[in-house]
């Protein structure tokens, strides 16, 4: 039997290496950070997984998770190597080591982007009321991604086998977002740039800034479900869909 020489291992080591390190750095958007695991990420299914990879268990997820992600990530190497047991053993090793040696680099930071109509301006008390259905009333839990369980990757269609396919955050505090605050004379001005959506209405744009602190369960319903653990750090509205043009901002972590 041909043993797998140290020269291969290597270069697959290496292969893993960079491809871990690439995946950490792409996960993080240019207008968020310069270098890897900064800034605020937006929530996507890969780099959600990573999250959850390095809070799960103890930063110890399980050989059948590795191993989808890795169909997941790196076909054309599972395609190559997967049914090599020893191979793939190293390969899947590989894995686990940059995971744990990255794991202080891991994304733990990601923003939510929504749309919130706004009533007509409250002249009184200086505020535009949230219309009932764009409000948040003691919201005790986020969706940070959700899908129906159906994924096509690297030849494969269906539910996944083993990694979660619903992303949670809960709350330590409750979210409520009733009003956006803003002084008459900066409400005059932004006024007539906010789009109307009729009634009087207005609309604004949300960034919802999140911190993950811990991992909370992972549930095991139709579809497994990451439960974790965080509070919301600052919401930032804007008056334009692209984020470009910023107008109030509530920091939950220094006060209003």
């Amino acid at each position: 039997m041909k043993s797998l020489g140290k020269k291969t291992t290597l270069a697959a080591v290496f292969v893993f290496s960079m491809l871990v390190i690439w995946s950490f750095a792409s996960a993080v958007p240019a207008h968020a950070a310069t270098s890897i695991g900064r800034g605020y990420s937006d929530t996507e299914f890969r780099t959600l997984t990573q999250s959850f990879f390095n809070l799960y268990q103890g930063g110890n997820p399980s050989e059948a998770m590795l191993d989808e992600y890795a169909q997941m990530a790196y076909c054309d190497l599972y395609k190559a190597h997967y049914d090599d047991d020893f191979r793939w053993n190293q390969i899947r090793e590989a894995i686990k080591g940059n995971l744990k040696a990255y794991g202080g680099n891991t994304q733990h930071k990601y923003e939510l982007v929504g749309n919130l109509t706004l009533e007509r301006y409250n002249f009184e008390k200086e505020f535009f009321p949230i219309e009932a259905e764009s409000q948040l009333n003691n919201v005790g839990q986020l969706y940070l991604f959700s899908s129906p369980g159906y994924f096509n990757f690297c030849g494969r269609s269906g539910q996944l086998d083993v990694l979660p396919a619903y992303h949670l955050m809960s709350l330590f505090e409750p979210l409520n977002l009733t009003q956006v605050e803003i002084p008459a004379d900066k409400a005059k001005q932004i006024t007539p740039f906010m789009k109307n959506v009729g009634n009087g209405y207005k609309r604004l744009y949300a960034r919802y800034r999140l911190h993950i602190l811990d991992f909370e369960e992972l549930k095991d319903s139709r579809n497994l479900e990451a439960v974790y653990k965080g509070q919301v750090e600052a919401i930032d509205f804007f008056l334009d869909e692209a984020l470009t043009q910023p107008v109030h901002s509530i920091n939950f972590t220094s006060g209003f």
